[in-house]
């Protein structure tokens, strides 16, 4: 099962100091200057007669919103009576009753670095359309990288239309056979054999495949859901079909397309292969040749779960730096789909509003790891709390899924 706990870099900070410091003073300021900060507010964590002056010294105080939004300096001393902290330097602006501050334990850039690290650390899994389609499986925002005839594109993440992916492509008639394709057209070799299949859902109309010779401008080939059996209904459908290009082919397009004026289909991918291929350029996504777990075919309907493992295969970069990987592999099967099974690091967390897939709890037990190791004999409290967070990210680094929905229609044979 996918865990997918969506966080922002302020919230990890926020827990990661808490579980170093056991507090993350906050509150907004009831007045300050340049190089002050002020809260006497009823509560405030900076006003008190226990705590003394200078009690956050050396730590860093952090303006999460209002004025100052985003600056952070380093506290030169701090006095309980009056509920102030003065920063080592200056603001760029006088701090006033917007001004909410936090104090963090650690600067924001070591506080970042950590969680960067942690974030390295540990791998996710995930599944990626091997096709020499450009974003066949529709992964890629926004649409406009295609173009479309009597019909609307957009990009939709409803669940009941994703076979395999976060994203599907919906094409909306607006009139009769409406369809969408890419914007640039796909170079083909005249008489090699291609296999082009489509999985998707109908939410109304027919659902048609054509692929379409653009050189002499006319169908090669197609295939609808009306002419597949059983039919599909509000059910997945699968639409495969092999074709040669005619001699005076020299590229073609794929037009998902639907025959009624109110069809409206929601493609879930689209997977084009020659169908002697033993090597295949690889999304732009796949940055590494050790991300790549293993190659798979999947084969059958909808409904299969029948999967072929690729005995051999080999990633490595062929057409120079910053091109993307190729995959070989010692062939498979003439009538599937080719995946692969990625482990890949999780995206990195680099502002307030950036979000990761990554489970909380093992990034924050992860961040902590990174935070204390270097520290941990500067006192009892900080082994402690280093050894506790130690156990908690060896229960929770292990392989983690991304939000990438996974179905029964692709099962791991392991």
């Amino acid at each position: 099962m996918a865990i997918t706990d969506t966080v922002t870099l302020l919230q990890v900070m926020r827990e990661v100091s808490r579980d170093i410091a056991g507090e993350v003073p906050t509150g907004t300021a009831s007045a300050g200057a340049l190089q002050l900060i002020t809260d006497t507010t009823a509560d405030t964590p900076l006003q008190s007669s226990t705590i003394g002056d200078d009690y956050f010294r050396s730590r860093w105080v952090y303006i999460s919103s209002g004025t100052n939004n985003g600056q952070e300096r380093r506290i030169a001393s701090s006095n309980a009576l009056n509920g102030t902290l003065t920063p080592e330097r200056a603001y760029g602006s006088v701090i006033d009753t917007s001004s909410v501050y936090e104090v963090f334990p650690f600067s924001r850039t070591v506080l970042r670095q950590a969680v960067r690290d942690a974030l390295e650390r540990c791998m996710h899994e995930d599944w990626l359309l091997v096709t020499d389609l450009e974003d066949g499986d529709f992964r890629a925002s926004g649409v406009a990288n295609r173009t479309s005839s009597n019909a609307t594109p957009t990009k939709i993440t409803t669940e009941a239309n994703l076979y395999m992916g976060n994203q599907a492509l919906r094409v909306a008639n607006s009139s009769a056979n409406g369809y969408s394709r890419l914007t640039t057209h796909h170079p083909v070799r005249q008489n090699v054999g291609y296999r082009i299949e489509a999985i998707g859902r109908e939410t109304s109309g027919t659902a048609d495949l054509i692929v379409w010779d653009t050189t002499a401008d006319a169908e090669i080939d197609s295939l609808s859901t009306a002419e597949i059996s059983p039919d599909p209904g509000t059910e997945f459908f699968r639409l495969s079909l092999h074709f040669t290009p005619p001699d005076s082919c020299n590229a073609i397009s794929v037009r998902l397309a639907g025959v009624e004026s109110d069809a409206d289909v929601a493609w879930s991918f689209v997977s084009l292969t020659r169908n002697a291929a033993r090597e295949f350029v690889l999304s732009t996504a796949i940055e590494d040749p050790k991300w790549v777990a293993a190659p798979y075919w999947r084969l059958g309907g909808t409904r299969s779960g029948q999967v072929q493992r690729v005995q051999w295969f080999q990633v490595e970069r062929t057409r120079g730096p910053g091109t993307a990987l190729t995959l070989r592999v010692d062939g498979g099967p003439r009538d599937g789909t080719l995946w692969c099974r990625l482990e890949r690091p999780y995206a990195l967390l680099d502002a307030d509003s950036d979000t990761t897939a990554c489970p909380s709890e093992w990034l924050h037990a992860g961040a902590v790891v990174e935070l204390l190791t270097p520290i941990e004999t500067q006192s009892a409290t900080y082994g402690a709390k280093l050894a506790r967070a130690q156990a908690r990210f060896k229960r929770q680094s292990r392989l983690h899924q991304a939000h990438v929905p996974r179905f029964d229609q692709l099962q791991e044979p392991f």
